[in-house]
């Protein structure tokens, strides 16, 4: 049956959301967006944040992100946003968020351990920490990563043996 100007299209709105909830599709696919379209947002985003423009920057990377739910980098750059404005538990569900879609990248569990820290979650903060060095393990391309995390986890248990 034709649909009249105006209606909704639920029978395709119901397709496009088992597509992405199911299938592994985004609201970018359905838009025509492929990610060599995002990429100058997303390079925006980070021009944002090295000029302290962290609410602007948060704003464009969740838009980002709501169109391209599998994106970590997305999520990495919302958390540190977060973080430099001082909502360091909301950094953390951005950072856990890019952790689930890159399990192997240290930077999610790095950064959540610094928020941890700020909000004095100390065992949180050593996990964080424990799992970043784990994951940075003995790759090159990691070693300032690493030097982070173990600088970070030996502040976490100075402050541990404070407490």
């Amino acid at each position: 049956m034709p649909q009249e100007p105006g209606e909704l299209d639920t029978d395709g709105m119901a397709i496009m959301a088992q597509a992405i909830a199911l299938e592994g599709y985004t609201f970018a696919d359905f838009a025509g967006f492929d990610e060599k379209a995002l990429e100058p947002a997303y390079a925006l985003a980070f021009n944002m944040i090295n000029q302290s423009q962290f609410y602007e920057a948060e704003k464009l990377l969740v838009w980002l992100a709501g169109l391209d739910q599998y994106q970590a980098k997305y999520f990495i750059g919302i958390g540190i946003c977060r973080q430099q404005v001082g909502r360091p538990e909301k950094a953390v569900q951005a950072y856990a968020m890019a952790g689930m879609l890159e399990v192997t990248n240290p930077i999610p569990a790095l950064r959540a351990a610094e928020c941890y820290l700020a909000m004095g979650m100390l065992e949180e903060a050593r996990s964080g920490c424990k799992a970043a060095l784990h994951w940075a393990g003995k790759k090159p391309e990691h070693a300032a990563l690493r030097s982070r995390a173990e600088a970070l986890l030996a502040a976490v248990e100075r402050k541990k043996g404070d407490a």
